[in-house]
């Protein structure tokens, strides 16, 4: 397995996004399913920036690439076998047992589509996704760009019901909800995200307020917090009551995965 590279750009984030994905695809590992989904999600932050959809779209870019390279980091020093990676002075330093929790699930062989994906937006978005704010956006620009990071939703939303319908197409089980709640189902999963989104924010906030001189807790401290609150977001998502009722309307059938990561990819390129 190669080693994803740092990005500098967003287009490079996507490169190296589609490049864990095919590789994963190839080697039925269901890790892919969140490499696809996330890139997804990064092609359409691409476009906001190009349309400038956002007030600051330079920023929004930067916080896209340091966001990435969190993620290719962790999967940089899973395959090395060490607890970091060394390879340039972005790389992140710190082991996170919610990334690792989610890598070592390539090996369940329980879990639905939907809950591999949903191990990986866990650390990436509450322990992630906190840190790439805290470290791009400085602490008195920070309610400012709040703007910006709920613009982010509406992306999201779309990206959502293109996956739920990849997904569907799969499983006779996920249709059926979706008839029966019509958009009321993608509405609740979207209110779930926009709330874990919202925690992230805060958990940025947290970081900055960690190192004001009067802080009783350091950043270290705070990341931790925040990787501890991932894990146990992933444990639920992966404990065997969640999987039981999953695997009645999800796509459970692991020969499947590698053919919903090239649906993603396609979808990407439409």
């Amino acid at each position: 397995m190669k080693l994803p590279k740092v990005a500098g750009t967003v287009n490079e984030v996507l490169s190296e996004l589609k490049s864990l994905a095919e590789e994963a695809a190839e080697a039925h590992n269901p890790n892919g399913l969140f490499f696809a989904l996330y890139r997804l999600v990064t092609l359409q932050v691409k476009r906001g920036i190009e349309e400038k959809k956002f007030d600051n779209p330079e920023r929004m870019e930067t916080v896209d690439v340091v966001f990435a390279n969190l993620l290719f980091d962790q999967v940089r020093a899973s395959r090395e076998g060490s607890d970091h990676s060394d390879h340039s002075d972005h790389s992140d330093q710190v082991s996170v047992e919610s990334w690792r929790f989610f890598l070592q699930a390539q090996g369940r062989h329980d879990l639905t589509a939907a809950q591999h994906m949903l191990l990986g937006v866990a650390p990436h978005i509450l322990h992630d996704l906190a840190l790439a704010v805290f470290k791009v956006v400085p602490k008195e620009e920070i309610e400012s760009f709040r703007q910006d990071y709920v613009q982010i939703n509406d992306l999201l939303f779309k990206v959502l019901e293109e996956i739920q319908d990849i997904l569907g197409s799969r499983s006779c089980g996920m249709r059926f909800v979706d008839w029966i709640f019509c958009k009321t189902d993608e509405w609740i999963a979207m209110t779930e995200l926009v709330l874990v989104r919202d925690q992230a924010f805060e958990g940025a906030r947290r970081l900055h307020a960690a190192t004001a001189p009067a802080s009783n807790l350091s950043v270290e401290q705070i990341r931790k917090e925040l990787d501890a609150e991932s894990l146990a977001f992933s444990e639920a998502i992966a404990a065997r009551v969640t999987t039981c009722v999953l695997c009645q309307i999800g796509v459970s059938e692991e020969q499947k995965f590698g053919s919903i990561i090239r649906d993603c990819l396609q979808l990407a390129l439409k």
